[in-house]
């Protein structure tokens, strides 16, 4: 998957599927970005994280992304998929 191949229903597919995978899961890319994005929304949505939360966490935990493109792409995806 690449920046052009991210979509909000690929990310809905993804966490449908990560449900119903035994745990523990390795997600892996070429980088680490777009597995690393995709985890962080994943637990964000879970967790009722806001989009902003979910970069900050992802700060700390030393995720390093360097393409704002897939920064604000996982902030209006968390924002928009909050478990309630």
């Amino acid at each position: 998957m690449d920046m052009q191949g991210i979509s909000p229903e690929v990310v809905d597919r993804f966490r449908e599927q990560y449900r119903k995978l035994p745990k523990p899961v390795f997600a892996h890319c070429k980088s680490g970005k777009r597995a690393g994005a995709m985890m962080m929304m994943h637990i964000a949505a879970e967790q009722g994280m806001s989009g902003e939360q979910t970069l900050e966490q992802a700060e700390k935990m030393g995720f390093e992304c360097d393409q704002p493109e897939l920064e604000q792409f996982v902030k209006n995806y968390v924002d928009s998929h909050v478990a309630h």
